[in-house]
C-alpha cells in the first residue's frame, strides 16, 4: 500500500465523521473526496509545524465553507414562492420505537438541527471539542485563531445551541 493510501486509510473515518457533523448530512463522499484531493495537492506547502490531522481539519473547514457558499448561491436562486425549498424535516419519527427511545431520537435530531443553524466557526469548535475530543490548542491551530477565541466560540456556541433547543422544546410543548 502506498503512502497516500495509508494516509487516506488512517484519516478517512475522521474526515467522514467531521464532514457529516459539520454539514448535517450522512452522504459526504464527494466532499471527502475534495478534502483528500486538496490535502494531497497541499502537502508540498505543508510546513510540518502542526500535525497532519490539524492540516486536514483546516482543509475540511475550507471545503465545508466552499460548499455552504455554493449552497447559499443555489438557495438564493430558488423561488421565494416555494416555502419548503431547501428545508428538510429532521424531527420526523423514523422508527416506531418505544416512547422513551422516540423522545431521545427527537431530542437528538433537534440538537443536530440546532447545531446546523450555528455559525460555522462555532459549530466547528463544538464538534472538534465534543465529538473529536480535540484540545483548545489543536482547535486554535485548526481554526487559525487564538485559544481565547476558541473558548469564546465554544461558549457562544453552547449558549446559542442551548437557547435554540430550549426554544424548540417550548414550541413543541405549546403545540401538544
Amino acid at each position: 500500500m502506498d503512502e497516500r493510501a495509508q494516509l487516506i486509510e488512517r484519516h478517512q473515518q475522521m474526515v467522514f465523521r467531521t464532514l457529516a457533523r459539520l454539514t448535517g448530512e450522512a452522504d459526504v463522499e464527494d466532499l471527502a473526496q475534495e478534502v483528500f484531493l486538496r490535502f494531497f495537492r497541499g502537502l508540498s506547502r505543508f510546513r510540518g509545524r502542526a500535525k497532519a490531522s490539524t492540516f486536514l481539519y483546516r482543509i475540511i473547514l475550507n471545503v465545508v465553507n466552499d460548499e455552504w457558499r455554493r449552497r447559499e448561491r443555489e438557495r438564493l436562486a430558488v423561488s421565494l414562492d416555494d416555502p419548503g425549498a431547501g428545508w428538510d424535516n429532521r424531527l420526523s419519527c423514523r422508527t416506531p420505537d418505544p416512547e422513551d427511545a422516540l423522545y431521545r431520537e427527537q431530542v437528538s435530531a433537534l440538537i443536530e438541527a440546532a447545531l446546523q443553524l450555528l455559525p460555522l466557526r462555532e459549530r466547528a469548535a463544538l464538534i472538534l471539542y465534543y465529538q473529536e475530543r480535540r484540545g483548545y490548542e489543536d482547535i486554535a491551530a485548526i481554526l487559525e485563531a487564538p485559544c481565547g477565541t476558541v473558548k469564546t466560540l465554544l461558549h457562544r456556541g453552547r449558549e446559542r445551541l442551548k437557547a435554540s433547543v430550549r426554544g424548540q422544546l417550548e414550541t413543541c410543548k405549546t403545540r401538544v
